[in-house]
């Protein structure tokens, strides 16, 4: 049985940073090529906020996870982008993928069961294509369920 591993991306913008050096374009093009060399992903919390600069489709496919989760702020008028729903929607499509966002759902969890993991959310459904709305939000939490999951990047192993 393969390893179960979570991808939590923080504000990396993988597809499109926002410097013109051609020196951080090259490292980004090769962290991009190393997080994908370690897909699959169970779990992948999505980059900047569902921006357009963080991922796109292709990327979104070869991360291979059928859970995602997108963090934006409560009163975000600009994250997830539309691009980024509507590739998260054709991944859908493709892979019966689910996404949970904290200002749709609100506190949302990743519970890592060895046999079935899943997200939970504390309200609404889950893969909402809004457009980015107010005054809702929370935050994304990670819960191991025995037996414990284990969550890999490329420069360390951790069980939680």
């Amino acid at each position: 049985m393969a390893p179960k591993k979570a991808l939590l991306t923080g504000d990396m913008q993988f597809m499109r940073p926002q410097f013109n050096s051609g020196e951080v374009k090259s490292e980004m093009a090769t962290l991009r090529q190393l997080v994908i060399d370690q897909a699959p992903y169970t779990f992948v919390k999505l980059s900047h906020h569902g921006a357009t600069n963080g991922q796109d489709i292709k990327f979104i496919r070869a991360l291979g996870s059928k859970l995602l989760a997108i963090s934006t702020g409560s009163n975000s008028g600009k994250h997830p982008t539309e691009p980024t729903l509507t590739a998260l929607q054709t991944w859908r499509d493709e892979s019966s993928a689910q996404r949970a966002r904290v200002d749709i759902n609100g506190h949302c969890t990743f519970i890592g069961e060895a046999s079935s993991p899943k997200l939970r959310v504390e309200r609404n459904t889950l893969n909402n294509n809004t457009t980015p709305a107010k005054g809702q939000g929370d935050s994304i939490s990670f819960e191991a369920v025995a037996p414990p999951a284990t969550i890999t990047t490329p420069s360390f192993q951790a069980v939680v």
